[in-house]
């Protein structure tokens, strides 16, 4: 019998990597999400052979892991906003949003992006990227 969407197994694998890759796992993982497939979860994480084995063992039989590979962890993402969150002199900064997928922080901006991607540029290289106010 196949597990229904979202079903328990892959709501509790969604759960397991969460609160792994935040804790012990954190010097590893970007974030995790639901994946295509009904029985599949996608974690995003710098490549870890440790890492990839103790996930695997986490998530319930029955649920698919893809691992894909990010350019950054999640606990560095964290640190990254809280600088973002101290330049509110520099930029006119409304929002930041954390990625899933471990790639940058979308700050958005009250007026042009391209002063505050100057700014993130020098205080947060490669981690974050200036987006208009929604």
């Amino acid at each position: 019998m196949a597990v229904p969407p979202d079903g328990p197994d892959r709501l509790l694998a969604l759960d397991v990597v969460r609160l792994y890759g935040n804790n012990d796992g954190r010097t590893w993982f970007a974030g995790v999400l639901a994946g295509e497939a009904d029985d599949e979860v996608v974690v995003f994480r710098r490549p870890n052979h440790d890492f990839d084995g103790a996930v695997a063992r986490l998530v319930p039989d029955g649920v698919r892991v893809t691992f894909v590979d990010a350019p950054h962890t999640r606990a560095e993402l964290l640190e990254a906003r809280e600088v973002v969150f101290d330049l509110t002199d520099e930029i006119s900064l409304v929002d930041v949003r954390l990625p899933h997928d471990g790639s940058v922080l979308a700050v958005a901006v009250d007026g042009p992006t391209e002063p505050a991607d100057e700014v993130l540029r020098r205080r947060v290289p490669g981690m974050a990227s200036a987006i208009p106010r929604d």
